[in-house]
């Protein structure tokens, strides 16, 4: 190769600020591209010898070099032995050779087919657990109650994974509560139904090791939290809930279960569970107080503007005490923080209702308050569960709430309508029982006709209806399923404006 036929550079040393490129410069670099350009010279051997290479490497755009290879295995060994033996293609092309040889001629394309590359789909793919971390066996009743689980229970979800124990009566639970929902899933409550029989088996080999953690709370709880789902099965609900409390006074007493805030919140909302499917008081105590709670100033000054509580003063067991006053300012306060949970962390929030809750629950069993009160806190009760826990009247808690509420009216309402001071509290625990029933059931039907015919004898439009029931607890949509009620049916309620309000 002639010296005249290498590229002239020229090598330009700079500050490094940046120069624009001269005239002569990209005259230089135009004409050096021209003249490669016009340089149609022949491949030399070592062009040639590597196109030559290239040739049997590559595989699409991809080059398999010899250091790549890998050796075949004795599966891949067999493939490509049978593949050697069998016909060309242009050896099946031929007619009278496929007709003569039939079962040869469907082996070569069976043997075609398998030698194409196949998609192959992971074990898990689709799956919620699709890497398999969770430390339970996999199979579709598991896939269910796992999407079920996370969201229903998203915060305890990420406790539970950690403990098998502990996710075996997570599933177990998400079987109950999805079987209270939906009445009928059979394979849902089947595996439900297993994973309780592992959770139970492995709280016995933990405990006759002595092992107390709270790992083995959370999972006894969450045995409770299965039977409280079921409106039959309190009573079983209850004897776990004993056995929390042995294991409680076997770590220390009460204090320790409050250091874990997944296993308080748990055994706290079991616990009130059963004593409302029971009817009793609850077992366990206040595990988490509500001291260290800072609610936001917005929520505070929403239960500011609450209407007064004073006119329960009527309802208070002596003059002395504010018991009821409390226990419905707790309640709005904890309805507005409901209201605004995402204003509060989990744990702030939990607290709030619990301690209202709790509070209500263990006087609402107290046979010393006067007639009229039982029916008010039964219907506070009512409340809790339809619009602080957010259940539908067709969960087992709300449904017994709603005829032991229904009894409370019937041996009492002769007291309440004999006094006009007790007339708003009255209106107000029958719509409580009349939009936390099942429509058409005889619960309802009770509470709704004692409604319409209490509100025509007394004169109260749809809008002082309203003003009544603000003074207790008051939501919105309830009042609106009230006004859907009333226009099935236009005779329910009076609808006159210039009619008088009694009491």
């Amino acid at each position: 190769m002639s010296q005249n036929k290498f590229t002239k550079f020229e090598f330009v040393v700079t500050s490094g600020v940046f120069q624009g490129t001269t005239a002569a410069q990209r005259g230089h670099a135009v004409k050096s591209g021209l003249q490669r350009k016009a340089s149609k010279k022949d491949s030399g051997v070592r062009d040639s010898q590597l196109t030559i290479r290239q040739k049997t490497t590559l595989r699409g755009r991809f080059r398999v070099t010899e250091k790549a290879k890998r050796k075949p295995t004795a599966e891949q060994d067999q493939l490509t032995q049978s593949s050697a033996e069998k016909p060309q293609a242009s050896e099946l092309d031929d007619t009278s050779i496929t007709q003569e040889h039939p079962l040869q001629a469907k082996r070569a394309s069976a043997e075609t087919e398998i030698t194409r590359l196949t998609l192959k789909i992971a074990p898990n793919q689709g799956r919620a657990d699709v890497f398999n971390i969770l430390p339970v066996t996999q199979n579709d009743g598991v896939d269910s109650l796992i999407k079920f689980s996370t969201d229903v229970q998203r915060h305890w979800w990420s406790y539970a994974i950690y403990d098998p124990l502990v996710l075996h009566s997570t599933l177990g639970v998400a079987s109950s509560i999805w079987y209270m929902y939906v009445p009928r899933p059979f394979e849902a409550r089947r595996e439900g139904l297993r994973q309780k029989d592992l959770a139970i088996r492995g709280v016995q080999d933990r405990l006759a090791k002595y092992d107390t953690s709270d790992a083995v709370v959370g999972t006894v709880a969450n045995l409770a939290n299965m039977e409280a789902c079921s409106s039959a099965l309190h009573e079983a609900a209850l004897l776990h809930i004993k056995g929390v409390v042995v294991i409680a006074q076997a770590r220390g007493g009460y204090a320790t279960l409050s250091s874990n805030t997944h296993v308080a919140r748990a055994v706290q909302w079991v616990d009130l569970q059963t004593a409302a499917g029971l009817g009793t008081r609850p077992l366990l105590p206040l595990i988490r107080p509500i001291n260290p709670v800072s609610l936001p100033a917005k929520i505070l000054s929403l239960v500011a503007e609450e209407p007064s509580l004073s006119h329960l003063k009527s309802y208070e067991a002596t003059q002395d005490t504010t018991a009821v006053q409390t226990i419905f300012w707790k309640l709005r306060r904890a309805y507005h923080a409901m209201k605004l949970k995402k204003e509060l962390t989990i744990d702030d929030l939990r607290v709030t209702l619990n301690s209202a809750h709790h509070s209500l629950a263990n006087l609402v069993v107290d046979k010393d308050q006067p007639p009229q009160t039982q029916v008010l806190l039964h219907a506070a009760m009512v409340f809790v569960y339809r619009v602080i826990r957010e259940n539908t009247p067709e969960c087992p808690i709300p449904s017994k709430l709603a005829r032991r509420l229904k009894e409370q009216v019937e041996a009492h309402m002769s007291v309440m309508t004999a006094n006009p001071e007790y007339w708003h509290g009255l209106l107000w625990s029958l719509w409580m029982g009349a939009t936390s029933s099942s429509i058409s059931g005889d619960v309802w039907s009770f509470f709704f006709t004692n409604l319409k015919v209490f509100a025509r004898m007394t004169g109260f439009t749809h809008l002082q209806l309203a003003g009544v029931f603000r003074k207790f607890l008051w939501d919105d949509k309830l009042f609106e399923s009230l006004q859907a009620m009333d226009r099935s049916d236009p005779t329910i309620l009076v609808h006159t404006e210039e009619s008088t309000q009694a009491g």
